[in-house]
């Protein structure tokens, strides 16, 4: 009976090709714009939160007067807010520094992203090991590499024990720094603030560093804390500039009244454009909002559109229904025809929108998406796929065959144009829907 009902579903569509191309070409269009918009929102809205208990995560952001709030802060917090009995954990990173290459022997690689951390930075970010322990980032002059570093640097070996050359982070020296490799780490997830492909200890050749940055009312680091539930956020803030008193009220710059300090969420780092020295490009939430809404109207009226069509096309089969009914056929046996022909058109249409997602994902990347890639490796884009071509299928099946399950004889069907008032209140939903994304 099912392989009747598929033969009888593909001879319709080859009956009307003109049709089959055109609601299943418009529905596989539809569909890969709005699979990719809804996609690349999803991921925007996914970032930082892989950061364990990353609703109490927060990072300390400073100002000199009413001036543009700096990535960077005081890095002699570091040595104040173990004092905090609200502050469950903190860590300190320092990201400006010129450390853009590495040698190996005779090469030079470019270094795009590299840290310099401590071992707490490991626990804040649920960093991985891959080889290697989180202890030795407190040995001096060490560093860990991800694997795609690893591999640039020794492509043919293991990278473990082995030494490369920094050069010289300190402003008053230009020399090359021997540097031990004590471990690989997997990087943080693509959907992060904060990216590196090198970590470098604190101690050792920076040491001396760390120590002038911390006696200086200067951005010198970036500081990440996390709190305790139910910690005042308020308050907290306005005791840090009390802090900063007692190790830098006497040292040479500005007052310390003139500075504001604040904590920002991790979850709002990704949205909060305008800040300085950010280190990863960041988008507006309510930008995101409304390509949301966007790509969510395309996807409604692409089902309006293709129930529209696929009842207006039923009229064609009026007869057929009405034979099949005076033959003894039931309604539910006409519902499952009609499941497996919109069954067999939406599985067209979705074949048709993964292909041109796979084939202009560079494009799209390059022109749209800030080089963002659709996942196709993914098991969540495959399960958002799914979850998609069901409900495509469950709605296009019901709302084209509403009229079935009225209680009314085979006689007064044939007299009764049903295709066409069934498709009026879709028509003027889909007006509806395509005045509210103009």
């Amino acid at each position: 009976m099912i392989k009747k009902s598929i033969k009888i579903a593909f001879q319709r569509l080859l009956m009307f090709k003109a049709y089959s191309a055109i609601n299943i070409g418009g529905l596989g269009i539809a569909l890969a714009v709005s699979i990719a918009i809804l996609l690349f929102t999803f991921h925007h809205f996914s970032f930082d939160k892989f950061i364990s208990n990353v609703e109490n995560s927060y990072r300390i952001i400073t100002r000199y007067g009413d001036g543009t709030y700096n990535t960077n802060t005081f890095a002699v917090f570091d040595d104040v807010l173990d004092d905090y009995p609200e502050i469950e954990s903190h860590t300190i990173i320092y990201s400006n520094h010129n450390v853009e290459d590495v040698f190996v022997n005779d090469s030079k690689i470019k270094l795009e992203d590299a840290l310099f951390v401590n071992e707490s930075f490991m626990d804040y970010f649920s960093v991985n090991f891959l080889s290697g322990s989180k202890e030795s980032i407190e040995k001096p002059n060490t560093l860990m590499l991800t694997p795609e570093m690893a591999s640039k640097l020794f492509p043919d070996s293991d990278p473990l024990g082995k030494t490369v050359l920094l050069r010289s982070f300190t402003a008053n020296q230009d020399s090359l720094i021997a540097y031990r490799i004590t471990a690989i780490v997997e990087p943080l997830p693509e959907a992060s603030h904060l990216q590196y492909e090198m970590l470098i200890s604190q101690k050792g050749h920076f040491e001396p560093t760390v120590k002038i940055l911390k006696s200086r009312k200067v951005f010198g680091g970036v500081i990440y804390l996390k709190l305790y539930p139910n910690a005042n956020i308020v308050e907290l803030e306005k005791s840090l500039q009390n802090k900063l008193q007692a190790v830098l009220g006497s040292v040479h710059g500005p007052p310390l009244e003139a500075f504001n300090h604040s904590l920002q969420a991790l979850s709002d780092i990704h949205f909060m454009p305008g800040l300085s020295n950010e280190m990863q490009p960041t988008i507006r939430r309510t930008s995101l909002n409304i390509l949301l809404l966007v790509g969510f109207l395309i996807f409604v009226i692409a089902i309006m559109n293709f129930v529209i069509m696929h009842i207006a096309r039923s009229s064609y089969n009026k007869k057929t229904t009405l034979i099949i009914r005076s033959l003894g056929g039931n309604k539910y046996n006409l519902f499952g025809q009609t499941i497996i022909e919109v069954l067999l058109s939406v599985s067209i249409g979705f074949i048709v929108a993964i292909s041109l997602l796979a084939s202009l994902k560079f494009v799209l990347a390059r022109l749209f998406f800030g080089n963002w890639m659709i996942p196709f490796k993914s098991p969540e884009f495959w399960i958002f796929s799914l979850s998609l071509f069901v409900i495509v299928v469950v709605v296009v099946s019901v709302l084209s065959s509403l009229s079935l399950f009225k209680t009314q004889t085979a006689i007064n069907e044939s007299v009764q144009p049903k295709g066409i008032k069934a498709a009026i209140p879709v028509v003027i939903f889909q007006f509806v829907m395509v005045i509210a994304l103009m």
